[in-house]
């Protein structure tokens, strides 16, 4: 059950990214666009870097406590997007 739901929670950050990158465009003067993208972008470092990261840590705390702490970070930037997100889409 854990695991489903830290699955769908991942899906679900990946799924707002391809919103975003429509959305800074609004935000940023045309010669900066590119640029805040690619800062925007970066954000999926984190999905490539856990995948090197969770097993050590699962290794060390347990991998219920791995997911548990990923499902914790991931709710709290979710939160953050509703509250502070683009209303305008």
């Amino acid at each position: 059950g854990m695991l489903m739901a830290s699955g769908f929670f991942l899906g679900v950050g990946g799924a707002i990214f391809s919103v975003g990158v429509t959305s800074v465009p609004k935000y940023f003067p045309k010669e900066k666009v590119g640029l805040a993208n690619g800062i925007y972008g970066m954000g999926n470092i984190g999905t490539a870097v856990s995948s090197f990261l969770a097993p050590p840590i699962a290794g060390i705390i347990g991998w219920q406590t791995t997911v548990r702490s990923y499902l914790i970070i991931i709710a709290l930037f979710a939160l953050i997007m509703f509250i502070f997100g683009d209303t305008q889409e």
